[in-house]
């Protein structure tokens, strides 16, 4: 069986939706969590006439506020063999299912199977298909793919793209609830890829809606952009490459991550052009910094940004 997990604050619209996303799966073997995230404005209330009339419905009330306990609590009630975790306001291709438990059929040793994601902008409807990278179709062995993520997160797969094991995904903590920024889902596949070996297939396993209303929305906020990933490489992709270094002797990650860290704590420093962040940030994630680091993060401050880039790559080609 197949664990859905959807969390939802408000957002009552899409609920209908995101539900039939499941009931056209060729695959029927599955159940729905409901995640209501202390929501007003009537979602809870129809999602819990979905499930009067769906048994494969069930709805969980999460207090504590935010995508990954909510998550996590669906991880806590999933009774599948294989959980998916699906943002409310995207949906599911219709083979999705079929497609990567035909993957794990053919690749048992995988903790988690994906596909591509078919990204959707709205209101132009215009349509990119993810990034893949360096990813292989079949089965790609323990940290190959996150040292192409750590390279760049938006190869990252979307969480509706991913089937894992429930037993995986409870063995490495679920999502991290001390991650603020929307990174949850970061650590998570982290997690997997530094841990795990995972397979791949071309097709396309889910559909992402960018709009207003979607948590990515708030990308175009340059300062909180930055701030996302800075987050992202300082608590979750350093700590995990410093793991992976100790248990395979390869310290290619750690450069990857290190490097990313001060790239981006750079550039939130530039966009919020104020001393105030610099020392906000640093004070907040306890970032030491070493004189020459120091020199080159206060510069962002007082000179053009592709400058500042260019010092900073010259800067760590010579530190190595």
């Amino acid at each position: 069986m197949i664990s859905v997990v959807i969390p939802f604050f408000n957002h009552k619209k899409y609920i209908e939706p995101a539900y039939l996303s499941l009931r056209q799966q060729g695959y029927a073997n599955w159940e729905l969590l409901f995640i209501d995230n202390n929501s007003s404005d009537g979602s809870g209330e129809l999602a819990r006439k979905l499930a009067e009339k769906d048994e494969h419905i069930k709805v969980v009330n999460e207090t504590r506020q935010g995508i990954a306990f909510a998550r996590n609590a669906g991880l806590k009630e999933a009774k599948g063999e294989y959980i998916t975790f699906l943002d409310i306001d995207d949906q599911f291709c219709t083979d999705k299912f079929e497609s990567l438990l035909q993957v794990f059929d053919q690749y048992p040793q995988a903790a988690m199977a994906y596909g591509l994601t078919r990204r959707v902008y709205l209101p132009e409807n215009r349509v990119v298909i993810q990034d893949k990278g360096v990813v292989q179709e079949g089965l790609n062995p323990v940290g190959a793919l996150a040292i192409d993520w750590i390279e760049s997160l938006f190869r990252l797969p979307q969480t509706g793209a991913t089937l894992v094991r429930t037993k995986v995904a409870r063995e490495i903590g679920g999502f991290d609830e001390s991650l603020t920024l929307g990174n949850d889902d970061v650590s998570y596949h982290l997690k997997l890829a530094f841990n795990y070996p995972i397979a791949f297939t071309n097709k396309e396993t889910v559909i992402y809606y960018r709009h207003s209303a979607s948590a990515g929305a708030k990308l175009n906020d340059e300062v909180f952009v930055f701030m996302r990933y800075f987050e992202a490489y300082w608590k979750s992709a350093v700590p995990l490459a410093k793991d992976y270094k100790e248990k395979y002797k390869i310290n290619k990650p750690l450069k990857i991550a290190t490097r990313q860290v001060y790239y981006n704590f750079s550039r939130v420093v530039y966009a919020g052009q104020r001393l105030e962040v610099y020392r906000s940030v640093k004070e907040k994630y306890k970032l030491s910094l070493n004189f020459p680091y120091e020199c080159l993060m206060l510069s962002a401050l007082v000179i053009p940004q592709p400058v500042h880039q260019f010092i900073s790559r010259v800067y760590h080609r010579l530190i190595g």
